[in-house]
């Protein structure tokens, strides 16, 4: 293939024959040419561009790790889950994130430091540190230290949302965390009347996040229904929020179950902006309340639900 001149873009391309039959490559002015025999996986460029060969030793060095520290683990990590031994499975888990960790320092983090502000595979080493890496101190580190030129590609402005949210969402969890004072929201009800949470000062509120086309939040409904059937007289109360977009959906689904509590919407299902607050990213979800409006559990369903209800309302 045949590329005219250069462009700022310079990012990491991919020839694809199959879902994972690929080959990675950096284009440069010039023609580059790439030989495979019978699988992109095998393919082989002809006189490497310098980029291409940084990529090619940072792969290089990767795969080789991945093989002999982490492969074998990975399948004892398969077999002890096929052996439905969580235990075995849990510490082969954490061996394998130490390796992760090890890899990102040993190999990632070198190549970074050395290439961050002269060559544009930096961004795609930095995008495999970058995968599941909840230090996004580390990785804005890094990022800072990229040429300017190269923050505004493509892959850079991925790398940026992904930092951006993770920051977000670990603000989110730990303001919500347990022993937080739970935010203040104010969303309508169903007759479309505004409801504060802190409306419900005083008592023992779940705040129970649902949707009437999410399965397991209706297959838990009969639980919170008994819970609150059971403690409503005792200071206790269910303030519902729903992921729904459809309101006559919502209101089946209400009637249906026999959600007898308050229920507030904003029908804007994912981005409802009390999921927003409370950074919720799965339902059912949900967060005990207390009645000075402290966070006192979250996500506690079934006969955890019931238990921690009892041990609260045993002497009361």
């Amino acid at each position: 293939m045949y590329y005219p001149k250069e462009v700022l873009n310079q990012d990491l391309s991919k020839l694809r024959a199959q879902r994972k039959n690929l080959y990675p490559f950096f284009l440069t002015v010039g023609k580059t040419n790439i030989v495979a025999k019978d699988s992109l996986q095998n393919a082989k460029q002809l006189n490497p561009n310098s980029y291409q060969m940084q990529y090619n030793e940072v792969e290089g060095k990767q795969r080789s790790y991945e093989m002999e520290k982490m492969l074998p683990l990975v399948k004892q990590f398969y077999a002890a889950l096929g052996q439905n031994d969580q235990a075995e499975a849990k510490k082969i888990s954490q061996k394998l994130d130490t390796l992760s960790r090890t890899e990102k320092e040993t190999i990632f983090r070198p190549f970074l430091e050395k290439y961050a502000t002269s060559s544009p595979v930096s961004l795609a080493v930095l995008a495999q540190y970058a995968n599941n890496e909840t230090n996004i101190s580390e990785v804005s580190s890094l990022f800072n230290k990229l040429n300017d030129k190269y923050q505004n590609l493509p892959t850079a402005i991925a790398i940026k949302e992904s930092m951006e949210q993770q920051t977000t969402q670990a603000r989110m969890e730990k303001a919500t965390q347990v022993g937080q004072m739970a935010l203040n929201f104010t969303q309508n009800d169903t007759a479309g009347h505004p409801v504060s949470l802190k409306d419900f000062r005083g008592k023992y509120v779940l705040v129970d996040f649902w949707a009437s086309w999410c399965g397991p939040c209706r297959r838990e409904n009969p639980n919170v229904v008994a819970a609150y059937q059971k403690y409503k007289d005792k200071n206790f109360t269910v303030l519902g929020v729903s992921f729904d977009q459809n309101k006559d959906n919502w209101l089946d689904a209400i009637h249906k179950d026999n959600l007898a509590w308050t229920q507030v919407s904003d029908l804007q299902y994912w981005d409802n902006a009390v999921g927003k607050i409370y950074g919720i990213q799965s339902i059912p979800a949900n967060i005990l309340v207390d009645p000075n409006g402290k966070i006192i559990a979250h996500n506690i369903r079934g006969e955890v639900l019931q238990g921690t209800l009892e041990n609260i309302f045993a002497n009361k």
